[in-house]
């Protein structure tokens, strides 16, 4: 996922809400905090970590999107470049052919 469009004054709403501060709001999402700093100033785009740490923190992340935001998946920009889509799980018996190369 290349990154989605947040509605990031709607979300530090959330965040002052819960009377968190930027680090607190970080550590419950589960992402670094100068990723979560830069996500919140509009210097990064937010991916799929910290969309799960909002799932995690109750929270929809559909709720935050900006209108017309759309939530892809990796396959397709990995097509776009020519590759497949990797999957994570992996053969044993590629992976151990790859090493005796």
């Amino acid at each position: 996922m290349a990154g989605v469009d947040l509605n990031i004054p709607k979300l530090q709403a959330w965040v002052t809400l819960q009377e968190w501060d930027l680090r607190r709001f970080a550590a419950e999402t589960g992402c670094e905090y100068s990723y979560v700093f830069r996500i919140m100033r509009g210097q990064a785009r937010p991916g799929a970590k910290f969309l799960v740490g909002l799932y995690r923190l109750g929270l929809d992340p559909k709720d935050f999107l900006l209108p017309g935001t759309l939530l892809t998946d990796n396959s397709a920009s990995s097509r776009r470049r020519g590759r497949p889509p990797t999957s994570r799980v992996s053969d044993n018996k590629t992976t151990r052919a790859r090493r005796r190369r």
